[in-house]
């Protein structure tokens, strides 16, 4: 498991948000991220392009399908950082 997946797997059961290539908005929990990338994410809330707005229970987000991800503003990254570099 690299470092990015290591530090997301950190974040599990916080509310992120998720920009995608495609323009679309993805916010909802982290549920778990696999070694390809890939997010899993529940009870999630999809702002598509057009302005429709979806509700999912459960979503599988392709990691090259990725843009960003907007972190949580009451994440103390300087914590998790010092753990990952430790490791």
């Amino acid at each position: 498991m690299n470092k990015s997946t290591r530090y997301l797997s950190n974040l599990y059961n916080e509310t992120v948000e998720l920009n995608l290539k495609n323009k679309t908005k993805i916010i909802g929990i982290l549920t778990n991220v696999d070694h390809n990338g890939n997010i899993f994410m529940k009870v999630s809330k999809i702002y598509h392009l057009n302005k429709k707005i979806f509700f999912v229970t459960d979503i599988i987000i392709r990691g090259s399908a990725l843009k960003y991800i907007v972190f949580p503003e009451n994440i103390k990254f300087q914590e998790i950082f010092n753990e990952l570099n430790k490791k």
